[in-house]
């Protein structure tokens, strides 16, 4: 397998240097809303103890902060492809930065006026939810983005590095509290919730603002040949399903006499699109993604495995409890996790964009990470830690790069749908199914008991295996054709364009 060839030189898309500010504003801001979503889990103990004195379900209230991300991810899914239909881009990502900097001031300032107290964790109930509704605006949009800015041969990578920086949040917000908030050894009370609370609203409200300043939807022209033929296909109200590869190519015969519009609102740099019909346009679009066999294997496959993912750093220091882990050592075993996963994904990132192989990677990661859970399942039990470090860092190294090489399979067979919606829906069912899986899991938790620890079959171990290895199956079935590609090859084909820039 050799890398992908250079477009030939007879025509030229520019690529702007702006680009990259574009994608440190939507990263950074990525970042910062994943951090929030995890702020209470690590220190789930703590965290009880700070908000409740006296209160049997308080692990559940804990795990509801967390909870919220998912309960509200569709419907902020929606909201999102409302405000890039009928705005752009920009509009929904300074809608989820001004959201999560207001949630995050909102439950500041309930720890500020009524510490220590059950109304200081209703106002962060509150201030969660705030910030869940901005989550899909960034979870959704990282291949629309990279498709509006990013030539055919930096694509990849930045949609690597946009989604990756979710993760990092959550990495983020796995080891920042534990690291600020502690117990107090004389008093044996929780300190540091307020300044944790403080910082993350500072980071939240300078994200909002630099968003709100800088960010933009699109350059002035497209970086390649697929972008320029998916806007053309929009703005005429094309929509494509499975099967009609054949008819794309007729369809793109089209007037262009408009091609090169100037936008003159605030939220673009450049060109022009034809909106359709609101809710209309995003119900006629879900309506083709269910018409797509293989988007529909994607599916299946991503939205269970996005479930077990999220429920297991979510009840993770309760899985580990049992055998004797603290708050400490869950979220240093969810750092590791997730610190591997940045590994495995800069190497599909780079495997992505030099070899164009998204169907390999995705099936690769599927049934390596189904694998390792069942090499988790024994290391819980072990009694060196060493085991569990490796077991959760091969985890998170296989599981993880299917966030980037998913979105890239869907963009590619649901081409030229929109971006934000083909890649949102998969987060939204993986959200609202993790819902259902979280509170399986910590029924499961409470029926293994106290020797949870001495064996390797505990009914949350099972349900975590069984579950990995269903959605590799699927994952197995999927063969979707590479339409994007197909677009580029095209347009090369015709003559091409090469994309130049900084």
């Amino acid at each position: 397998m050799s890398p992908s060839p250079p477009l030939p030189p007879s025509r030229h898309y520019h690529l702007y240097p702006y680009r990259w500010l574009i994608l440190f504003l939507f990263s950074i801001s990525t970042l910062t809303n994943a951090a929030l979503w995890t702020t209470f889990a690590p220190i789930s103990d703590l965290s009880s103890s700070y908000f409740f004195s006296n209160d049997s379900t308080r692990s559940t209230s804990i795990n509801n902060l967390a909870l919220t991300y998912q309960v509200l991810y569709l419907p902020g899914t929606v909201l999102g492809s409302y405000f890039v239909l009928k705005g752009s881009l920009r509009t929904a990502v300074v809608f989820g930065a001004v959201s999560t900097s207001l949630g995050a001031i909102v439950r500041y300032v309930g720890v500020l006026l009524d510490p220590k107290s059950e109304t200081a964790y209703y106002a962060s109930l509150v201030g969660q939810c705030m910030c869940a509704l901005g989550q899909p605006m960034f979870v959704n949009s990282p291949g629309l983005l990279s498709a509006n800015w990013f030539g055919v041969h930096e694509r990849d990578i930045a949609t690597t590095v946009a989604s990756l920086f979710a993760v990092i949040g959550n990495a983020v917000g796995q080891v920042m509290p534990a690291i600020v908030v502690s117990e107090d050894e004389d008093t044996g009370e929780t300190k540091g919730m307020e300044d944790l609370l403080l910082m993350q609203a500072i980071m939240a409200t300078v994200c909002a603002v630099g968003c709100a300043g800088w960010f933009q939807s699109e350059p002035l022209t497209p970086p390649s040949g697929s972008t320029e033929k998916r806007d053309k296909m929009r703005r005429n109200g094309i929509l494509v399903g499975e099967d009609d590869a054949d008819s794309i190519r007729a369809q793109l015969l089209i007037d262009t006499a408009s091609e090169g519009r100037l936008s003159t609102g605030r939220g673009s740099l450049g060109r022009e699109r034809k909106v359709e019909g609101g809710m209309k346009g995003i119900m006629d679009n879900l309506y083709t993604l269910t018409q797509n066999r293989q988007y529909v294997i994607l599916f299946i496959s991503f939205s269970f495995g996005l479930s077990l993912f999220n429920a297991i750093l979510t009840v993770l220091s309760q899985i580990l409890h049992p055998c004797g882990y603290t708050d400490d050592d869950a979220g240093n075993f969810a750092a590791t996790l997730i610190g591997a996963g940045l590994l495995g994904a800069g190497f599909a990132g780079w495997s992505m964009d030099t070899y164009h192989n998204y169907r390999f990677l995705l099936k690769a990661g599927f049934f390596c990470a189904s694998s390792t859970t069942v090499l988790l399942s024994f290391s819980i039990k072990s009694t060196t830690t060493a085991g569990l470090y490796a077991s959760f860092g091969l985890l998170g190294f296989f599981m993880i790069p299917m966030l980037p090489t998913m979105i890239e399979n869907a963009i590619e067979c649901t081409y030229p749908m929109p971006e934000e919606l083909s890649v949102g829906v998969l987060f939204a069912a993986g959200n609202v199914l993790g819902i259902g899986t979280t509170v399986l899991m910590q029924y499961l938790i409470d029926l293994g008991g106290d020797d949870a620890c001495d064996k390797w079959d505990t009914p949350v171990n099972l349900l975590i295996m069984g579950t990995a290895w269903c959605c590799t199956v699927v994952a197995l079935m999927y063969n979707g054709q590479y339409k994007r590609l197909k677009a580029e090859k095209e347009e090369k084909e015709e003559g091409g364009k090469t994309a130049g820039g900084v």
